[in-house]
């Protein structure tokens, strides 16, 4: 039988360690980068080493027809999806009521808890469209603790944090780990201790971060990656996990990863 932890690899730091992020200690990771810093192909990568430990998804990308949108870069991960993704801001926020129909269930041993997170791309456009999906948006943060104890996490992908942190002091506060890629300083002050850091994630290339302020290299998934990927999520989907034997998933992506 594989037991897995359901931890992420965000990436190695400069002597070429492995930088994990805990499931067990987390509740949300908010994903911080303006466009073309590289928060899609990044996700992705952390996405399918949750998929190989057998996590399901929810996904919502208001720009899921897009060609370079999360839902395009996340296609050998679609099997995964327990519904189909949505796009439109009321679709998004159907998804938030399903979610916490789902968590209430969990508490109250009314649904099955096998892992599953919530990814919601332009989490900060959709917080800040208005006060209903503010009302939407504020709620799911505040039941992310209550909610990691039945195995539901969010990653919550943005740009305009610190717009977000402005209008809704709290959502920095509700949110457990961060990783901030290139980003403008007023965006990547909230998600850093020092402000040192903030300024310098305005330089970072692609396939950089910082993650609790240390820099780390993120690597890109190749194409052999994600069939492999799409390939396990098909096993797990249709097979009891005690039947099937894969590899640890941390091991070949950290070998990926170095």
């Amino acid at each position: 039988m594989q037991n897995y932890t359901y931890n992420v690899i965000l990436g190695v730091n400069q002597e070429g360690e492995s930088i994990v992020w805990n499931w067990k200690q987390a509740n949300a990771l908010a994903v911080v980068g303006k466009g073309g810093s590289g928060k899609t192909t990044n996700v992705a990568y952390w996405l399918s080493q949750l998929a190989c430990q057998g996590v399901r998804f929810i996904m919502a990308d208001p720009h899921m027809e897009n060609d370079e949108s999360l839902f395009r870069a996340t296609e050998h991960l679609h099997d995964a999806l327990i519904t189909p993704c949505v796009k439109t801001y009321p679709e998004i926020t159907k998804a938030i009521d399903m979610y916490h129909a789902l968590g209430h269930a969990r508490i109250n041993n009314r649904a099955e808890h096998f892992p599953l997170v919530f990814v919601i791309d332009e989490y900060t456009s959709y917080l800040l469209s208005s006060e209903d999906t503010k009302h939407a948006a504020l709620k799911l943060l505040d039941s992310a603790n209550q909610y990691r104890k039945v195995g539901l996490r969010l990653i919550l992908i943005g740009q305009s944090w610190g717009a977000a942190v402005k209008k809704a002091a709290n959502v920095r506060d509700a949110i457990s780990d961060s990783v901030v890629l290139r980003s403008a300083y007023n965006n990547a002050v909230k998600f850093c201790a020092f402000a040192s850091t903030a300024k310098e994630a305005s330089l970072l290339p692609v396939g950089q971060g910082y993650y609790q302020d240390e820099r780390i290299w993120i690597p890109r998934m190749t194409g052999t990656d994600k069939l492999v990927t799409q390939n396990r999520i098909r096993a797990l989907k249709y097979t009891p996990l005690v039947q099937i034997t894969l590899y640890p998933n941390e091991r070949r992506l950290d070998d990926l990863a170095t």
